[in-house]
């Protein structure tokens, strides 16, 4: 009976914790909206889930079913001062908009112009504020130097935006140049949109679907095989925790249902 406790103690655990994986929403206004956009290469040898190069992005922005776009490249630098070693940090390189895409409000200062102007400063998160600045609020308008030069930190962000992939302590804007919109290489950029109010995500993956047929048929060599996969944000960031909470799970009420047995069969 004490195994059986145990095992409905820890089902009962697991239950609630993939309760607050799965069903409750993304800290960010409107999360329920936000999706990620990929390539899809599977049916020419390449992966189902690639990034994307600056030139998709700038073809998908002309997309009516997305309110917002942006798009994340993985970025780590070098944090130095005087007197310390170097120390490596997270962080992301994104158009100035991010922050608008997602909905994620500062909890000291401002982010990134959405419209690009005056976008020289960089934010931190909450964490990065906590360890290096003690929470002092002075902490807006100083100047750190990442891989040799300057920046001016100008917001505070939560540590709720865990995208690509883990915690990001630095954010720093990046706006593209013409000539690099125009590039079909390298895959090195997560895209994040939200949907427009009115949208479902079936209707937005049929037009970028449609948009991708339109493209390959106008240049066959640069779209080829590039079909563009339109998944919820919640789905991508819970995804690499399904399986392994499914078979926790699963363990656990195996080994529930023998004891119940076992208690059975000694009754």
């Amino acid at each position: 009976m004490v195994v059986l406790a145990l095992g409905i103690g820890a089902t009962s655990a697991i239950f609630s914790f993939m309760s607050a994986v799965w069903l409750k929403p993304l800290p960010f206004a409107d999360a329920n909206r936000l999706v990620t956009l990929w390539i899809d290469q599977s049916a020419t040898g390449g992966g189902a889930r690639m990034q994307v190069a600056p030139g998709y992005y700038a073809d998908w922005q002309l997309a009516r079913s997305f309110e917002f776009m942006t798009a994340i490249e993985p970025s780590s630098c070098n944090l130095t001062s005087d007197g310390d070693e170097p120390e490596r940090l997270a962080g992301v390189r994104a158009t100035p908009n991010l922050f608008e895409t997602i909905g994620l409000q500062p909890i000291l200062g401002r982010t990134f112009d959405a419209e690009g102007a005056g976008n020289d400063g960089i934010v931190v998160s909450e964490g990065f504020w906590l360890r290096r600045f003690g929470a002092d609020p002075a902490a807006i308008g100083s100047t750190i130097t990442l891989d040799g030069s300057p920046h001016t930190i100008v917001g505070v962000v939560p540590r709720d935006f865990r995208f690509p992939a883990g915690e990001n302590e630095i954010f720093i804007p990046t706006a593209f140049a013409p000539d690099v919109l125009a590039r079909r290489s390298p895959y090195s950029w997560y895209i994040v949109a939200k949907l427009k109010h009115d949208v479902v995500l079936e209707q937005a993956q049929a037009e970028m679907h449609a948009m991708a047929a339109t493209l390959e048929a106008e240049s066959p060599q640069t779209g080829r095989g590039a079909t563009p996969n339109v998944v919820l944000l919640r789905d991508v960031l819970t995804g690499t925790a399904r399986p392994t909470l499914l078979g926790l799970l699963g363990a656990v009420c195996q080994d529930c249902a023998k004891e119940t047995w076992r208690s059975r069969e000694r009754s």
